[in-house]
């Protein structure tokens, strides 16, 4: 439950969302006998792990356009990282944990699968669509399940348009509008320059590994800006000219979102940390050594994936 948790709520993409799982997380955490630092790894671990597979999430389905492929196509190649994400946050602090302890239940699970039904209705809408309607544009298969979703979620909560219009105009929404419109003006910008093709002719005189120019990049954008969007959006045309297909655009996103996960700028760290009263610097010591181990994972898949 220590990792469930923080899991189901990440499918909810709001900034700074791990502030909902963290006392949870605080309370099961320490009955399991984990210390502050480990608290806040496995909470902001386990709160994005679901972002590599997660097909709406706003930065894969940038991903899917930018490279013209399907989200689930994306989804499906970061399997194996996904798996290595859940594999490191067990060795690194989940065995750790005290043996035969009878953790308090916090909350219905009854609850739990109520309120995460309109996102698996979504996800599952927009898979049926795609799989049985393999006419209908990707685009179209995904608005048509998150449209089942948000009815299902107005009809369940007995919310009203209201409620509707406040999610459509509120911050994330519009700034995730705003960011895809300027990724496509800079993406057309960039490759009409001939920048694109510069880069190509620099990293084949120069010899350089494309492996690692696909994984650096994203993750340092991501890194510095705290926004896995703007990894992949930034380094995308960047990188168009060396040859990217779906093993590339995999490569990038991976990184990117490790370089957002691990970035001290990223606020579901920040907010957590300061609900925990510990110092950022403590959860690396776990962060740093799992990030690497997933980036290794995205690495090896790339050269020796299908």
């Amino acid at each position: 439950m220590t990792a469930l948790v923080p899991s189901v709520l990440g499918a909810l993409s709001i900034p700074g969302g791990a502030l909902m799982s963290a006392p949870i997380v605080d309370k099961m955490g320490g009955e399991l006998g984990f210390n502050k630092a480990q608290r806040l790894f496995l909470n902001i671990w386990y709160r994005h792990v679901i972002f590599l597979v997660y097909p709406l999430s706003p930065t894969i389905l940038v991903a899917s356009a930018l490279a013209g492929t399907s989200v689930w196509s994306i989804a499906l190649r970061t399997l194996p990282s996904f798996c290595a994400m859940v594999l490191m946050g067990y060795l690194l602090v989940l065995r750790g944990g005290k043996r035969g302890v009878e953790v308090e239940a916090c909350g219905d699970l009854k609850e739990l699968v109520s309120a995460s039904s309109p996102l698996l209705l979504a996800v599952t809408l927009a898979l049926m669509f795609q799989l049985y309607m393999s006419q209908l544009p990707r685009y179209l298969a995904v608005a048509a399940g998150a449209s089942a979703g948000v009815l299902a979620l107005l009809i369940l909560k007995e919310s009203d348009l209201g409620d509707l219009k406040a999610a459509v105009t509120c911050r994330l929404t519009l700034e995730v509008l705003a960011t895809t419109i300027g990724i496509i003006f800079f993406r057309e910008a960039f490759s009409a320059s001939g920048a694109s093709k510069c880069v190509a002719e620099f990293v084949g005189s120069r010899e350089l590994d494309k492996g690692l120019l696909l994984a650096s990049l994203p993750f340092a954008i991501s890194y510095v800006m705290g926004n896995s969007l703007s990894g992949v959006a930034i380094s995308y045309p960047i990188l168009e000219g060396v040859g990217v297909g779906l093993r590339e655009v995999v490569l990038m996103f991976t990184s990117a979102f490790l370089g957002y996960l691990s970035s001290p700028m990223h606020m579901c760290y920040v907010y957590t940390a300061e609900y925990l009263r510990v110092n950022m610097r403590d959860g690396y010591r776990y962060m740093l050594p799992a990030t690497a181990a997933v980036l290794a994972t995205a690495y090896l898949t790339y050269w020796w994936g299908p």
